[in-house]
C-alpha cells in the first residue's frame, strides 16, 4: 500500500464510516431507503495525481456488482469548485514520494467530502430527493466548467443542454420511481436517437457480423416500445418493473456488502 492510499483510506474511512458507508474492493458504498451512494478515491496511472468519482443510484435501476464497482455515472468530486487549468476541474496534483504534498491532497480530498459530498448525500437519500439533487449538482459542474474554460481563455463548444445529460440512466429509473413520465420520455427519447444514430453508422461497417445489427434491431424495438408505454402511463407495467428491479438490487447488495 503506498503512502498516499494509507493516509487516504484512513482519512476517508473517518469521514465516512460514522455516517454507515462501507469499503468494499477500494469502494465506499451506502444503501439508503431506495438508493445506493458510492465513492472512489481513485490515483490515476501517472501517479501524480488522483480523483474521486461518485455516483447516486437506485435500486429499481436494477443493479449489477459492476455498478457498485466500477462506480457507473460517475461525477467527480474536485467539480465541486472551479480552478485555473482546464485539467484541475478533474483531479488533484501530488507528488508521491513528498509527504506534505500528499498530505496536502488528502486534506483536499476530505474537504470536498465533508464540506460538499456528505451534504449531498444526505439530500439526495431516496428517488424522490435524489433526482431534483443530481440534475442540480450536475448544473452545478456544468456552470463550473464553463467558469473554468472562461478563466483559461477557452471556448465552450458543447451544446445548451450539456448540464442535464438525458442519457444518464439513474435519472431515467429515477424518474420513472417518481412518476415523472415528462422526463422519462425524454431519457429514454435520447437514448433512442443515440442508439438509431449508432445503428445507421454500424449498418455501413462490412466487417460487422450479422449479429451485432440484429442486437442493434432488438434494443431498438425495446426503447421503441418502452416509450409507448411512457407515453400511455402504464403505470402497473412500470410498478411491476421497479419492484422486479428492486428485489434484484437489495439482493445483489447483500451480498457484496
Amino acid at each position: 500500500m503506498t503512502y498516499f492510499t494509507k493516509n487516504c483510506t484512513r482519512c476517508c474511512d473517518l469521514e465516512l464510516k460514522e455516517y454507515g458507508f462501507k469499503r468494499k474492493k477500494g469502494v465506499y458504498v451506502r444503501v439508503v431507503n431506495d438508493v445506493v451512494q458510492c465513492l472512489e478515491i481513485e490515483k490515476l496511472r501517472s501517479g501524480r495525481e488522483c480523483r474521486g468519482m461518485f455516483s447516486v443510484l437506485p435500486l429499481c435501476m436494477r443493479l449489477s456488482e459492476e455498478y457498485i464497482f466500477g462506480v457507473v455515472y460517475p461525477r467527480e468530486l474536485r467539480q465541486f469548485e472551479t480552478a485555473l487549468g482546464p485539467q484541475m476541474l478533474h483531479s488533484w496534483e501530488l507528488d508521491p514520494k513528498s509527504e506534505e504534498s500528499v498530505k496536502d491532497c488528502v486534506a483536499e480530498i476530505v474537504r470536498h467530502i465533508r464540506s460538499y459530498l456528505i451534504p449531498f448525500f444526505e439530500r439526495a437519500n431516496c428517488c424522490e430527493t435524489g433526482l431534483a439533487e443530481i440534475v442540480a449538482v450536475d448544473k452545478l459542474f456544468n456552470e463550473n466548467r464553463i467558469s473554468c474554460l472562461q478563466m483559461n481563455g477557452m471556448e465552450d463548444f458543447s451544446t445548451p443542454d450539456a448540464g442535464l445529460n438525458l442519457l444518464d440512466r439513474a435519472k431515467y429509473y429515477m424518474a420513472l420511481k417518481n412518476g415523472d413520465y415528462a422526463l422519462a420520455f425524454e431519457c429514454q427519447s435520447a437514448l433512442l436517437n443515440q442508439n438509431l444514430i449508432a445503428h445507421e453508422k454500424r449498418r455501413h461497417y462490412d466487417f460487422l457480423p450479422a449479429e451485432t445489427l440484429e442486437r442493434d434491431r432488438l434494443e431498438i424495438q425495446r426503447l421503441q416500445a418502452e416509450l409507448k408505454r411512457i407515453e400511455a402511463r402504464d403505470t402497473e407495467y412500470f410498478q411491476r418493473m421497479i419492484d422486479e428491479n428492486e428485489a434484484y438490487s437489495r439482493e445483489t447488495l447483500q451480498k457484496i456488502l
